[in-house]
């Protein structure tokens, strides 16, 4: 529950550094205007426009071009950083229910190699009703409660003895905002359930957003590329 997001702790810069393995030094995507446009320093390790640093659905892609990844997201301007055909789908849901629909219908139907979920609902009370208030533990409770239909929606497909689920946050906060170096901004979530996970096992050392990653190349077979800075989690699984 002490994984650490990278400054400043906005989401851009955070979800980037999830996807892409590296901090922003690396990607230089350092704030939520980011445009790819706006990128105008030479790519490094990806030729696509735009990208600088390339994200894990790129390198999956051009690892297997047959594996089958999924976006489903509540925050619109995430949709912009899995990078340019990289995903089957990437698409936009206003409310976190239909986004839950959308996963579990997935999930059903068509289990994906990597199905990435975003939901706004904690970030959303955060900002309205202030990080830690009862309007904000209530939203912690419901995305708990949707968290716990997606498991069960997995335990009951015929790809659960193969399925994992990674859980995490972009930031934390305080007051109404985030942004800052506090603890209460920069603790995140980081937690692995499923298929060769081991149970009950507490990381010891710092865990990094941009270890998620690399985590998730090892988890679908493939080798993180050498100049990610992000360190695969392979303790925490058999």
């Amino acid at each position: 529950l002490n994984a650490q997001a990278v400054s400043p702790t906005s989401s851009s810069p955070n979800w980037a550094s999830m996807i892409m393995g590296a901090p922003p030094e690396y990607h230089g995507i350092w704030k939520n205007g980011w445009e790819k446009d706006s990128l105008k320093m030479a790519p490094e390790n990806s030729s696509e426009r735009g990208e600088k640093w390339p994200t894990v659905f790129r390198i999956i892609r051009k690892s297997d071009p047959k594996k089958n990844m999924v976006v489903y997201h509540q925050w619109k301007d995430f949709g912009r950083l899995p990078g340019k055909k990289t995903t089957w789908r990437n698409w936009f849901s206003f409310t976190h229910p239909l986004t839950k629909h959308w996963a579990r219908n997935r999930i059903r139907f068509g289990t994906p190699d990597l199905l990435f979920l975003h939901f706004d609902l904690v970030d959303h009370a955060g900002h309205k009703y202030g990080h830690g208030s009862a309007e904000y533990i209530h939203a912690v409770e419901k995305a708990d409660k949707i968290t716990g239909k997606i498991v069960k929606t997995v335990e009951h497909s015929f790809t659960k003895k193969n399925t994992v689920i990674l859980l995490t946050s972009d930031h934390g906060g305080i007051a109404k905002g985030h942004g800052g170096d506090t603890p209460e901004e920069k603790n995140v979530p980081w937690i692995l359930w499923g298929a060769n996970v081991k149970e009950n096992f507490q990381i010891q050392k710092t865990v990094n957003t941009f270890d998620t990653a690399p985590t998730i190349c090892i988890l679908l077979g493939i080798t993180p590329p050498p100049y990610w800075i992000g360190i695969a989690l392979r303790e925490c699984l058999h």
